[in-house]
Protein backbone atom coordinates (compact mmCIF):
# COMPACT_ATOMS: atom_id res chain seq x y z
CA UNK A 1 0.00 0.00 0.00
CA UNK A 2 1.65 3.22 -1.04
CA UNK A 3 1.55 6.72 1.21
CA UNK A 4 -1.15 7.95 -0.88
CA UNK A 5 -3.73 5.48 -0.20
CA UNK A 6 -3.39 6.53 3.49
CA UNK A 7 -2.40 9.93 3.32
CA UNK A 8 -5.20 11.32 0.74
CA UNK A 9 -8.70 9.49 2.96
CA UNK A 10 -7.03 11.22 5.85
CA UNK A 11 -6.82 15.03 4.58
CA UNK A 12 -10.68 14.31 3.27
CA UNK A 13 -11.46 13.29 7.08
CA UNK A 14 -9.41 15.48 8.92
CA UNK A 15 -9.99 18.98 6.62
CA UNK A 16 -9.96 20.76 9.39
CA UNK A 17 -6.40 21.34 11.15
CA UNK A 18 -6.94 24.50 13.05
CA UNK A 19 -6.15 22.40 16.27
CA UNK A 20 -3.19 20.72 14.91
CA UNK A 21 -2.18 23.86 13.69
CA UNK A 22 -1.88 25.23 16.95
CA UNK A 23 -0.49 22.22 18.66
CA UNK A 24 2.15 22.00 16.44
CA UNK A 25 2.78 26.40 17.01
CA UNK A 26 2.82 25.64 20.47
CA UNK A 27 5.64 22.73 20.22
CA UNK A 28 7.67 24.72 17.71
CA UNK A 29 7.74 27.42 20.05
CA UNK A 30 9.39 24.69 22.69
CA UNK A 31 11.97 23.85 20.26
CA UNK A 32 15.72 24.81 20.04
CA UNK A 33 16.22 26.34 17.19
CA UNK A 34 17.30 24.04 14.30
CA UNK A 35 16.19 21.14 16.13
CA UNK A 36 15.62 17.81 14.79
CA UNK A 37 12.08 16.24 14.49
CA UNK A 38 10.65 13.11 13.79
CA UNK A 39 6.90 13.37 12.36
CA UNK A 40 5.84 10.20 12.55
CA UNK A 41 2.46 7.86 12.63
CA UNK A 42 1.02 11.32 11.85
CA UNK A 43 -1.69 11.33 8.93
CA UNK A 44 -0.33 12.17 5.61
CA UNK A 45 2.00 14.50 7.34
CA UNK A 46 0.09 18.11 6.30
CA UNK A 47 0.21 20.12 7.73
CA UNK A 48 2.43 19.81 10.36
CA UNK A 49 6.05 18.16 8.42
CA UNK A 50 5.32 21.65 6.21
CA UNK A 51 4.83 23.92 9.13
CA UNK A 52 8.04 22.17 10.66
CA UNK A 53 9.99 22.52 7.83
CA UNK A 54 8.75 26.33 7.24
CA UNK A 55 9.94 26.71 10.10
CA UNK A 56 13.97 25.49 9.69
CA UNK A 57 13.48 22.26 11.67
CA UNK A 58 15.43 19.47 10.34
CA UNK A 59 13.67 16.18 9.72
Amino acid sequence: MNSHAIGEPYDVAFANRSAQEAATRWLMERFPAGAKVLDAGCGSGLPTAKMLAEAGFEA
